[in-house]
């Protein structure tokens, strides 16, 4: 079997095994959201870990955890900010497999419900990533190859990947790798990069509409990303850069002064802890929790 054939029949276990639990609802119309959705940037040290909590039309929740830094730290950021009445995650994803954005995942797949797991199918380095793996065999949860060009999608909301490509997805730098996508719910739109850099960067700026409210700042606001090219093409009112105390000089003054000259409020998982994002008819607001 090559290897488009096999992401294709990947990609159909989302109809199967994540359909049955939320699918059968989008065909029968009962799950468009309300435009409700909170985005959470989670502080969880050096390393990155997000929530989108995006409601259906009965005010129901709908849980997605993008990445869970690099320990048991993420624990107790889902334990504050996930709704009382929904205490499971939805939809996880990986966008890349290095230590300080999948480790934590190990935790939250055995402590919470999980009802689908989305990766790019690379492979980590380091045992933890099989700690993973045999994580989500144990609880039987489905493990869905995605890539540019694909959509998850429920009611009015989008998750459009628009990176890796084939060739990034087989780099042998992981951070080239990472899922890059734009989450849309027809009142707020925000990107999320993982590590990905410039070079990424540039490419889905010549190629998509990126223009969003929010953007996750790639690679803990690294020099090697944050291109202006992208900036421009996203244009986000807010920037938020997850990091912690670390030896990479993260975040660079470089990467600091393009976010500032480009316009956007920048925000900071070390400074502000974690950051809760809503927007309504005022306009955005965020708060640090």
């Amino acid at each position: 079997m090559n290897h488009n054939s096999s992401r294709k029949k990947a990609w159909s276990l989302v109809l199967v095994f994540w359909g049955l639990a939320v699918w059968i609802f989008v065909k029968s119309g009962i799950f468009a959201p309300e435009p409700k959705t909170e985005l959470f940037f989670l502080s969880v040290g050096q390393g990155d870990s997000e929530l989108i909590v995006a409601r259906n039309q009965s005010g129901q929740p709908v849980t997605i955890l993008i990445d869970g830094g690099r320990n048991a730290a993420v624990m107790g950021e889902l334990d504050r900010v996930l709704p009382q009445n929904h205490r499971l995650i939805d939809l996880m994803i990986m966008t890349h497999p290095k230590l300080d954005h999948f480790a934590g995942l190990i935790d939250v797949v055995r402590t919470l419900p999980v009802r689908a797991f989305l990766a790019t199918g690379r492979k980590g380095e380091i045992s933890a990533y099989d700690e993973l793996r045999l994580a989500l065999i144990d609880k039987k949860i489905p493990y869905i190859v995605i890539g540019e060009g694909d959509t998850v999608r429920y009611g009015a909301s989008r998750l459009n990947i628009v990176s890796p490509s084939p060739t990034e997805r087989r780099d042998k730098e992981l951070n080239t790798t990472s899922i890059v996508f734009r989450f849309t719910d027809g009142n707020i739109s925000a990107i999320y990069t993982g590590d990905a850099g410039i070079n990424v960067e540039t490419r889905l700026a010549k190629k998509y509409p990126l223009a969003s409210d929010v953007l996750k700042v790639g690679h803990h606001g690294s020099k090697f990303s944050s291109a202006t090219v992208f900036l421009k093409a996203v244009n986000p009112k807010a920037a938020i850069i997850e990091v912690g105390k670390n030896t990479y000089g993260h975040p660079t003054k470089a990467a600091l002064e393009r976010l500032e000259k480009n316009g956007a409020q920048i925000f900071r998982t070390d400074l502000d802890g974690t950051v809760k994002i809503i927007k309504s008819a005022q306009g955005l607001t965020a708060t640090g929790l």
